[in-house]
């Protein structure tokens, strides 16, 4: 491992959190030692790639970046498939909705993968966070059973979505791990996160802390939940 990365090697000037209108966040740092002072930023693809002109290979090779690719999520990791997860969801009558941060194009991808929306979805069905808020209050009752996927999500956006799947009667359960979350988990049905985080606010938010942090976790809730429900 380069040395520079070794936290020992460096003190922390700042730290800029998440930021949801730029898609970014980002920490200052200096190396100790040196007189330079280096910003290091993580976020969505489409702002975080067009500043970069080469990456590392796994091997610490230096190349030129000559293309993007739309699924990754910095740098060169993608969220791995969990094959029949949501099939089995939709057999026990749950109906998955994806609604995160990523934006759209990535989102929709990973949507796709995972079996949330179909290959040819409708348009209706995968939205990003503009678009629901043009929404009037009616419109939004008569999509909202449709949409499937919601990208760009904000908090407010996040809690709009579980109020108004409860407003159509429907049982609501709100997986989360930040404290983004914590708005739609505590008015959720059922707020559910996962215990590894750290984030207190967002356990006490939630229902169940969950210590595995894996979406097939869900199957095993599910399984002894009804079973204790059907037993009662």
């Amino acid at each position: 491992m380069n040395p520079f990365y070794h936290a020992s090697y460096c003190t922390t000037l700042e730290i800029k959190p998440f930021n949801l209108k730029n898609g970014q966040s980002g920490v200052l740092i200096s190396k100790n030692g040196y007189n330079t002072i280096h910003i290091h930023r993580k976020g969505t693809p489409e702002v975080i790639i067009p500043m970069c002109s080469h990456y590392y290979e796994s091997t610490g090779n230096v190349k030129v970046m000559n293309k993007a690719i739309d699924s990754i999520r910095l740098v060169g990791l993608t969220n791995s498939r969990q094959s029949g997860i949501v099939e089995d969801c939709c057999r026990a009558g749950i109906n998955v909705k994806l609604i995160t941060g990523d934006n759209k194009v990535t989102a929709t991808i990973m949507a796709t993968k995972f079996g949330i929306i179909e290959p040819y979805y409708q348009p209706c069905e995968a939205i990003d966070g503009e678009e629901f808020w043009k929404f009037s209050s009616e419109m939004l009752m008569a999509k909202i059973e449709n949409i499937c996927m919601l990208a760009r999500a904000s908090p407010d956006e996040k809690l709009l979505m579980v109020q108004s799947l409860k407003q159509k009667d429907h049982v609501v359960a709100s997986i989360g791990r930040g404290i983004g979350d914590s708005q739609a988990l505590s008015k959720a049905n059922v707020g559910l996160c996962f215990g590894t985080q750290g984030v207190e606010i967002v356990k006490a938010c939630s229902a169940i802390v969950m210590s595995c942090k894996d979406f097939p976790f869900i199957i095993d809730i599910l399984t002894w939940g009804r079973g204790i429900y059907d037993s009662v």
